[in-house]
This record gives C-alpha cells, sequence and structure tokens, in this order.
C-alpha cells in the first residue's frame, strides 16, 4: 500500500484502459478517467492525477517545485490571477489547518479588470486586494513565529508610498508593511508599538521587468525582504526559494525584531494588497500571483 503521507511520482507503462503505473520497483494497475486516476478506491491514493507527461501527481508539491499553474503548494495559501471584471479572486488553502469560505476570499477593490493571459492590472488611483483579518492572524500570528508572503508583478509605475502589502494591529501597534520609498524597497515592522525599518540600496523595477516581492519570517533571525527579477530564483519556476535568490542590494532586514505577533491579532481594518492603509496609495502595477505561508518559504542559510 502507498503511504498516503508522502508525494508519489510514477510513470506510464502501458496504454490501455487500465494501464500499468510504475511506483519505484512495484506495478499496480489504475482505471485512468480524464484527470483522475483511481486505484483500488481513493483510499489508496486521493487526489492523484494523470499528467499528459505521463506523471502522476497526487496535485499537492513543495514551493519549490511548484510551477505557477496550480493553487496547490503545500504549506500554502495560493492566489493566482483568474477573475473576469471586478471579480474577486479565491485562493486554495493546502495548510493543516486551511482557512474556508470568506477567508480564501481575495476581495477585489476599484472594478479592477479581468485577467488578462494570467495577470490583472491595477490603474494606481484606486484599485487594491484585501483578505480578511482571519487570514492575516492565521498566517501572521501563528505560535510558530514563521510567516511569508510573495508576490510576483510587472510594469510597476514607480510612485513614492505607494505599498506593495501591509496588514496593521490596532492603532499600529502591529505591522507589517513593505513598500515604495523613493523609488527604493522599505520594509517596516512594529512589534508591541516598537518599530524597525530597512531600506534596499537598488530601485524597484519599473516597466516592463517582471520580479518577485516579499517579507518573511523564520521564527530565529530577522525578518527580511527582496526583491528578485523573475526566472532569477531557484524554485522549478524561477521563483526565490534562498536568500541568496536575492541580490544583498535587492534585500532588506531588520537590526532586531524577528517577526513574532504570535497571540496577537491584525484588527485594523483588513490586509491590504497595493495600497497603503490610511493614505489611499494605490499602485499601478500588474499582478500573476500571491503566495501566503504560515511557514518561511525563504531558506535564510543559503
Amino acid at each position: 500500500m502507498l503511504d498516503k503521507s508522502r508525494r508519489h511520482t510514477g510513470r506510464i507503462i502501458k496504454a490501455s484502459n487500465a494501464d500499468v503505473v510504475e511506483f519505484g520497483n512495484r506495478n499496480q494497475i489504475f482505471e485512468i478517467g480524464e484527470d483522475q486516476v483511481k486505484g483500488f478506491g481513493t483510499s489508496y491514493i486521493p487526489g492523484f492525477k494523470f499528467s499528459k507527461t505521463g506523471n502522476i501527481d497526487g496535485g499537492s508539491k513543495s514551493y519549490s517545485l511548484w510551477d505557477e499553474t496550480t493553487k496547490i503548494i503545500d504549506n500554502c495559501l495560493v492566489w493566482l490571477m483568474e477573475g473576469g471584471a471586478s471579480a474577486n479572486e479565491t485562493g486554495v488553502d493546502s495548510r493543516l489547518v486551511p482557512l474556508t469560505g470568506v477567508d480564501l476570499v481575495l476581495t477585489q477593490v476599484g472594478n479592477i479588470p479581468g485577467q488578462v493571459s494570467g495577470w490583472r492590472s491595477l490603474n494606481g488611483t484606486s484599485m487594491e486586494f484585501n483578505f480578511s483579518i482571519v487570514c492575516a492572524d492565521s498566517i501572521f500570528a501563528n505560535a510558530a513565529k514563521t510567516w511569508t508572503i510573495l508576490i510576483h508583478i510587472n510594469n510597476y509605475v514607480q510612485a513614492d508610498v505607494d505599498a506593495f502589502f501591509q496588514v496593521r494591529g490596532g492603532s499600529s501597534a502591529e505591522t507589517i508593511m513593505i513598500r515604495d520609498s523613493g523609488g527604493k524597497l522599505y520594509l517596516e515592522l512594529s512589534e508591541d508599538a516598537s518599530s524597525e525599518n530597512s531600506t534596499s540600496t537598488n530601485n524597484i523595477p519599473i516597466g516592463n521587468n517582471e520580479f518577485w516581492v516579499g517579507v518573511w519570517a523564520d521564527g530565529s533571525s530577522v525578518v527580511r525582504g527582496g526583491m528578485t527579477p523573475i526566472g532569477s530564483g531557484s524554485g522549478a519556476a524561477g521563483q526565490p526559494i534562498k536568500l541568496s535568490d536575492f541580490t544583498a542590494n535587492d534585500r532588506v532586514a531588520l537590526a532586531t525584531k524577528k517577526g513574532d505577533f504570535s497571540g496577537e491579532t491584525f484588527n485594523d481594518g483588513v490586509g491590504h494588497v497595493f495600497n497603503l492603509i490610511g493614505a489611499t496609495r494605490w499602485m499601478d502595477i500588474d499582478v500573476k500571483s500571491i503566495v501566503m505561508s504560515d511557514t518561511c518559504l525563504i531558506d535564510n542559510a543559503s
């Protein structure tokens, strides 16, 4: 019997209605449907899929192997831009305790146009995305004190103070914010009303330059953030997975703050993507995907 707790990959070695799929040194018989592989009932390998390349895949995969075509990543909440005009986006949460219902919704504000080739464009005057406080607390206020947000963007029109991302607790006592500061990347974080910040050496890419921007905490070292061109990371689709995927001049790092928000709540409105809370500083930008996790997706040791 296959170990349900592990991801398995197989290959088709005979083509028929009852194909033989090889897992390691043993064969098992599967009935191939349109896109589902069923082996002796779904209790053996629930959710396994048959791909055109001849692989059997459980659908879920690690962030480092993600190819940006699915919203299913181990331990992550993922939004891909799929919606039509003025439509919200619904994410998939593959964490051990997943969010459900409205807390999976990335709510559009300002009648954002529908996706074109997997991108949605915000006009810099009234458009943003919001996520719920339940979502923010689940990601950033967890007991492990680890978290990540990464955003894949393009065509940024530079404007000082515009924010890529912000969540805030009452009276700004708890804040995570990453924004533009004079064309450079600026990270600010407050824990119990004690604040630190850091600014990159390099400017944020503008125009037709796809890049990832993000901020993360590993629970033991200081909070870091950064930006890196698409394709330059070490992940399967060129996404960043380690600190060295961000050049030193494209990184930001706090002096002492480790991002410990355990037991706190980000109860000041909602979480914001592409707007600065209270300042109506909307970004003129295109977005493809947003990944959040209550784990650290960036390896700070490599």
